[in-house]
């Protein structure tokens, strides 16, 4: 099984006077932003990915990797996908119902405390026509941020 859970991406771009704004076209940086957490990912952690270092038993019983990435959203808008294998438990056991919460939780908290915090604190440089650019991604937000969930067999 199959279980992506989805969020917005926020991108900052600084403006060159010591200040910045929030892009609403960050589908221009897409592949120099998927690059970087492809890279980030692969290094940071083992191929168990974001949940490494889970602390639900749940997650580390039954989530085989959780990686992250970068995908288009529309209206030049990206989103993070994080792409969980799931073995040994559908979705009537029991415990998926917790198993989910605990994985949305323990992504939720590597985003917003764990990696994600340390991610959009390193600048991903652009070279925008010669021109060079610092942008900054963020993983989480505290205002309306929520979990899309996929499932799939």
């Amino acid at each position: 099984m199959e279980i992506k859970l989805i969020a917005p991406i926020y991108v900052n771009v600084e403006d060159g006077d010591g200040g910045s704004y929030e892009t609403d076209n960050q589908l221009q940086y897409f592949d120099e932003i998927a690059k970087t957490v492809e890279d980030c990912i692969s290094y940071d952690f083992s191929e168990k990915g974001i949940v490494e270092y889970a602390n639900s038993e749940l997650v580390q019983k039954y989530i085989k990797s959780a990686i992250v990435a970068v995908r288009p959203a529309g209206n030049h808008m990206l989103e993070s996908v994080c792409t969980c294998v799931v073995e040994g438990i559908d979705k009537n056991h029991k415990d998926f119902e917790q198993m989910l919460n605990d994985l949305k939780d323990e992504v939720e908290g590597q985003y917003s405390d764990g990696w994600g915090e340390g991610f959009e604190q390193k600048p991903i440089y652009i070279n925008n026509f010669g021109d060079k650019e610092e942008i900054y991604v963020s993983f989480w937000n505290f205002n309306d941020w929520q979990f899309k969930v996929e499932i799939s067999a």
